[in-house]
């Protein structure tokens, strides 16, 4: 069964990395500088099983003072910046109703066309 990131909190599939008591250090101290609170959950562990790409992120000095410039900036409680915001996380667009390419397609395919008798009605 795969282990959960505790910083991401995603399944580790790959890109796994297993802290030891040395590196737990490192990241109760990242937890501090960046006053998230998840230092509570490293403390008393022996061992922890992470991406390698999140301990980078949240251990990185510029990453810690980059993230607490934005959170500083946006108001927001801190919290790690190891899950992205995606495209997929938003609502998706209309674009029968928005789109002001597709609102004129649907006004000019919605138009009736001109009625023409037919060709084997004709007198000749």
């Amino acid at each position: 069964m795969a282990e959960k990131c505790t910083l991401c909190e995603d399944y580790v599939v790959t890109d796994k990395c297993g802290v030891g008591e040395k590196g737990i250090d490192g990241l109760i101290k990242a937890s501090i500088a960046r006053k998230d609170g998840k230092h509570e959950l490293f403390r008393g562990q022996k061992k922890i099983v992470l991406h390698a790409s999140c301990r980078k992120k949240y251990t990185r000095p510029q990453s810690i003072t980059r993230d607490l410039k934005i959170a500083v900036l946006d108001g927001q409680p801190l919290t790690s910046s190891s899950t992205p915001c995606l495209r997929s996380s938003q609502l998706e667009f209309d674009f029968k109703s928005k789109c002001l390419c597709a609102v004129m397609v649907s006004v000019l395919t919605s138009r009736r066309g001109v009625r023409t008798r037919s060709s084997s009605r004709r007198i000749e």
